[in-house]
């Protein structure tokens, strides 16, 4: 019952505003770092507000992740949580996959 994860393409005008390169072809993946003290980012250097921050620091440059996916589920699921444990942290008493039953039976 996972999720079917469907990768969209990043809008052509969001590459050209924020100067974004495709880092990853599988899940259409870009990254940027923009100088926004550049002439040419004038723009960019606008959208930040630096009067509501309270020790109004200078912006030097904006990194940029930009990815699109749609996530779509089931309306009807089952669902497990896992927990990753460590010898390191006491989490009490650990079971193994063996031990995950269905919550109910069909």
């Amino acid at each position: 019952h996972l999720p079917y994860i469907s990768y969209e393409d990043v809008l052509e005008s969001e590459i050209e505003k924020y100067n974004l390169t495709e880092i990853n072809k599988i899940f259409k993946i870009y990254s940027s770092i923009v100088d926004i003290n550049d002439i040419k980012n004038v723009k960019i250097k606008e959208e930040w507000d630096f009067k509501s921050q309270s020790n109004n620091l200078e912006l030097n440059v904006q990194m940029a992740i930009a990815f699109y996916s749609i996530i779509y589920w089931k309306n009807d699921r089952e669902m497990i949580h896992l927990e990753i444990s460590s010898e390191f942290s006491e989490q009490g008493v650990q079971n193994n996959f063996n031990d995950i039953i269905p919550l109910m039976e069909n």
